[in-house]
């Protein structure tokens, strides 16, 4: 009589399925297919489209910030902010 676990009807060995998995190579084959040819180029457009974006982003919030400093409601704020800054550094 073989050892391991029984379950269901007798005589029948029961094997947990992800030890199954793990002793069949083409399906480990398959996994490094998958991250070569699939996913590691996904991730690598997903990070370039993710820093472009950013990218134009930051240069869209530095115009808006250039323009704001020409207004003087922008020149009020940024005399107040180096009032601040100046209050803060000598205390």
């Amino acid at each position: 009589m073989p050892s391991g676990k029984w379950r269901g009807i007798r005589g029948l060995r029961y094997t947990p399925p992800m030890r199954t998995l793990a002793h069949h190579r083409p399906f480990g084959i398959l996994h490094r297919y998958v991250l070569r040819e699939i996913a590691v180029p996904s991730l690598l457009a997903f990070a370039l489209i993710s820093f472009l974006a950013v990218g134009n982003e930051l240069r869209e919030r530095i115009e808006q910030i250039r323009d704001f400093r020409g207004t003087d409601q922008g020149k009020a704020a940024f005399e107040k902010a180096a009032q601040l800054r100046n209050g803060l550094s000598h205390a």
